[in-house]
């Protein structure tokens, strides 16, 4: 079995993280394109959601906007993509919900 295979993110997104149908497919759709870097701890939390491993990029630290912005792993990381992706379209964004 593929971990990266979109039908079985979706799955853990339903019936692990508790996501609408909806919003897990959309979630599986942007994982399918996570930066390279990211991609092992996207796939180590998606086997165990217990690891949460920490990334910093841009001088933002994927656990600490977890805990400042009370935000889901997965959203930090698809936020830490962008950043990877965008940095000029996400830092102000980011740092707008930055307590």
């Amino acid at each position: 079995m593929n971990i990266m295979d979109k039908n079985n993110v979706t799955k853990v997104l339903t019936e692990r993280e508790g996501y609408t149908q909806k919003r897990a497919v959309l979630l599986a759709n942007e994982c399918q394109n996570i930066s390279e870097e990211l991609l092992p701890l996207f796939e180590k939390w998606l086997q165990d959601a217990s690891v949460k491993e920490d990334f910093t990029v841009q001088g933002y630290s994927l656990l600490n906007m977890m805990q400042q912005r009370e935000m889901h792993y997965l959203a930090a990381l698809l936020d830490m993509d962008w950043l990877i992706k965008e940095p000029e379209k996400a830092k102000p964004v980011i740092d707008s919900f930055m307590k």
